[in-house]
């Protein structure tokens, strides 16, 4: 009996897909739609061993052992001196690199890989060439502000220079991505190009951007000089463009081929590389990015592939994680098994797809560590493709990753710097305390930058560990077609919007929808410009917003005046740590301030100063829907102190504001994962639950198996409740709507499946 669509959608209390759209169901996938695992086994400079394998015996094992049936080979290679201008295929065109002599990497392999239902993509190298061959190639070079080649002063990996899109190479590159198309290859991944910081400043560059915009290039990183915004929007268009015109090669070739490169991922600073989703993943048949982990003393966020996999798959293309199997910069050293494993489970937990990179050598040494936990892992995914083929979703909270706030906002409080003065400027100069000075605009901007970051991953995990299911959006999704499938949009200090985001905002809350904003979100226009009057205030509960307060991470209070459901536990009288960017504010007449700011206490070991009258929280019930306003950069604050105060504040909020009751509950600790997916036929709801819990150390040696987690979830009836990695049938109990039954025990990683009856 065939189901009916409007059954899906209200799985879980979900409602229609972004935009409308009807989910795809799997007959309708093409083949990189379908789940698909990758891998790139990495020689080096040591293609030989390739060139003198069993290519037969190599390709079985890639899909026996690896469970892969999508690789990677190395068209041109990523080794010193920068050698991305030589092949390891035949080509007339190309020069082709020496010791393969007559062996072609792509043509040779293929049969092989195709018998074993592996897809091969030519990984080209675009981003780093030896000097040689800038040499020979004058004008491709990418040039700084100061005339001086990026990579003259900054060689690429100890020796080597890097190219521009905008001049002679490019037509180059494209030639290079159709001959690789030529070989019967399935497609290609492009690692880079992207235009690298303070660049690019060549003759071509010059030209098109006097063309286009009638002035030079500024040569200052100044965000006061709209030339500087525009030379910003140049050079991403530039990349896009490219990226445009290397598809349209693959396609010329292969109609379902695919194209893509190693994208941007969430961080602030993607605009210095001119590589934002938001730009090229129009012309991409995959998003895919870096999250890489390395050892050291630097923080390491648990959930850093989550935090990518949700981010690049947002760009509603397949997306991809890219966890190199390699223990950091020690290349042939795997990843320790539990690292190895997250990295998968988290990656597929949120759909998207895993990709690793393992060095030849490695195997030398140390074969059985690098193959078991992917082989665990990954054949587990295999046996069970048909639970991740199709699936969306079923998050009805969203939180939004602004491109437009990371690309351009600086904010334009000097308080925010340190500085207290009037923070009026005029001619690049600025009264900031301490007698008029000049604006530092790369430090502010990288003040700003660290915020933002600290703000997503703040939020994120606080969500994570609340065991709250959302989904990141992107810009384009905040509008009354992409914000219709959600309940509570988060807007994390959502600085930069357009009138039309606006708009749909207003809209959203108008009809229904919650909204949790803070700091100075709507403050300025898509560009960065300050507005004169911010509209997102009065659909707040504002009424004025004032200076900032003194920055400072200690001895500086919020306190509880009420019991509020919007703060949870928080009881009144209680203190909490100021976040250290906050902001004076009145609210309007209807909201409701169940926290305030203490007045300043203005440093350590110093006596509290009574209670001022700023509200910390801003709440409105209105007719539409609900909003909640912090005045402060609360996600910024708890992702980098991580005090549990902040993650409960944030979650209470966000529970308060969605009114109804969250599609799932788990009993279990915060450091378990818990995403919430649907199948395209509406027949089986999909618990993914990622155990995090390790040994309180990076990398992990050790996974605490949790016990007894108790599931709750709101469902039509369920006919089977299975447990897919323990193999195990689920005893489950239903009752007014809810499902609820037990896990015994969590390894790493389970998939739940409840299976519902025929609507």
């Amino acid at each position: 009996m065939k189901v009916a669509r409007e059954a899906v959608w209200k799985f879980a209390g979900a409602t229609k897909p972004r935009g409308g759209d009807r989910l795809q169901s799997s007959s309708e996938l093409k083949w990189y739609q379908r789940p698909v695992r990758m891998m790139r086994l990495d020689y080096l400079d040591a293609l030989d061993r390739m060139k003198n394998a069993d290519l037969d015996a190599l390709a079985r094992s890639k899909r026996d052992e690896w469970h892969i049936n999508c690789e990677w080979i190395v068209g041109t290679p990523g080794i010193a001196p920068g050698l991305g201008f030589l092949t390891t295929f035949d080509t007339p065109k190309f020069g082709k690199y020496p010791a393969l002599g007559d062996f072609d990497m792509l043509r040779d392999y293929l049969p092989h890989a195709r018998k074993y239902g592996i897809h091969v993509l030519a990984y080209l190298n675009m981003h780093w060439f030896a000097y040689d061959f800038a040499d020979a190639h004058p004008g491709w070079e990418q040039i700084c502000s100061d005339g001086v080649a990026y990579g003259r002063r900054n060689p690429l990996y100890g020796g080597g220079t890097t190219l521009c899109v905008n001049g002679g190479w490019r037509d180059w590159a494209i030639e290079m991505v159709g001959e690789a198309m030529k070989t019967g290859i399935d497609g290609v991944f492009l690692d880079g190009p992207v235009f690298f910081p303070d660049t690019c400043y060549c003759d071509a560059c010059k030209a098109q951007f006097a063309a286009r915009y009638g002035k030079d290039i500024p040569t200052v990183e100044d965000w006061s000089n709209p030339d500087w915004s525009s030379f910003v929007e140049f050079r991403s268009e530039s990349l896009a463009r490219f990226l445009a015109d290397c598809r349209k090669a693959v396609k010329s070739v292969r109609e379902d081929g695919v194209c893509f490169l190693n994208a941007g991922s969430w961080q602030a600073s993607t605009w210095r590389y001119a590589r934002s989703i938001d730009a090229v993943g129009p012309f991409e048949d995959f998003n895919g990015a870096e999250a890489f982990f390395h050892p050291g003393p630097r923080d390491h966020a648990l959930l850093m592939w989550t935090a990518t996999a949700k981010y690049m798959a947002a760009g509603d293309k397949p997306a991809i994680v890219f966890s190199h199997h390699a223990l950091g910069a020690w290349h042939y050293i795997p990843l320790p098994n539990y690292e190895a494993q997250l990295g998968i489970a988290q990656t597929v937990a949120c759909g998207a797809n895993p990709w690793i990179a393992v060095f030849d050598y490695a195997l030398d040494h140390s074969r059985a560590d690098a193959v078991e936990p992917i082989d665990e892992i990954q054949g587990f995914l295999a046996d069970n493709e048909e639970y991740y083929t199709a699936t969306e979703s079923c998050a009805d909270v969203a939180l939004l990753n602004s491109s437009q706030t990371t690309t351009y906002y600086v904010s334009d409080r000097g308080e925010f710097y340190g500085d207290f003065g009037s923070g009026k400027e005029e001619n690049l100069v600025a009264d900031l305390g301490g007698g008029a000075k000049q604006v530092d605009w790369k430090s502010r901007k990288q003040t700003c930058e660290a915020a933002l970051d600290n703000s997503y991953m703040g939020y994120l995990s606080a969500l994570t560990r609340s065991h709250i299911p959302f989904d990141v959006v992107l810009d384009s999704a905040v509008s009354r077609e992409g914000l219709a499938r959600y309940k509570v949009l988060i807007l994390p200090n959502s600085a930069c919007l357009s009138d039309a985001q606006i708009e749909g905002i207003t809209e959203f809350a108008r009809r229904g929808g919650a909204v949790v904003a803070e700091f100075e979100t709507g403050a300025y226009d898509e560009l960065g410009r300050r507005r004169a009057a911010n509209p997102l205030l009065g659909v707040l509960g504002v009424s004025e917003l004032g200076r900032m307060m003194r920055p400072s991470s200690n001895e500086e209070y919020v306190r509880v005046l009420e019991g509020h459901p919007a703060l949870g536990d928080l009881q009144p009288g209680r203190l909490l740590a100021r976040p250290t960017y906050s902001l004076r504010c009145r609210a309007a007449a209807d909201a409701s301030t169940p926290t305030r700011f203490m007045n300043e206490v203005g440093g350590s070991y110093k006596p509290l100063k009574g209670e001022s009258d700023v509200p910390a929280l801003v709440l409105t019930s209105r007719s539409g829907g609900r909003t909640a306003y912090i005045p402060s950069l609360l996600g910024d604050f708890y992702g980098r102190f991580k005090i549990l105060e902040g993650q409960e504040m944030i979650a209470s909020v966000v529970r308060w504001a969605r009114v109804d009751p969250l599609p799932i509950a788990v009993d279990c600790p915060p450091t378990v994962e818990v995403e919430l997916r649907r199948a395209s036929d509406g027949r089986r709801l999909l618990v993914h639950l990622v155990n995090n819990t390790g040994d309180m150390q990076r990398p992990i040696s050790q996974i605490i198996p949790i016990r007894d987690v108790r599931v709750r979830l709101r469902c039509d009836a369920p006919t089977r409740v299975r447990a897919l990695r323990a193999d195990t049938d689920l005893t489950f109990a239903y009752n007014d709507g809810q499902v609820e039954f037990t896990l015994p025990e969590l390894g790493v990683y389970e998939l739940v499946v409840a299976e519902v009856a025929n609507s």
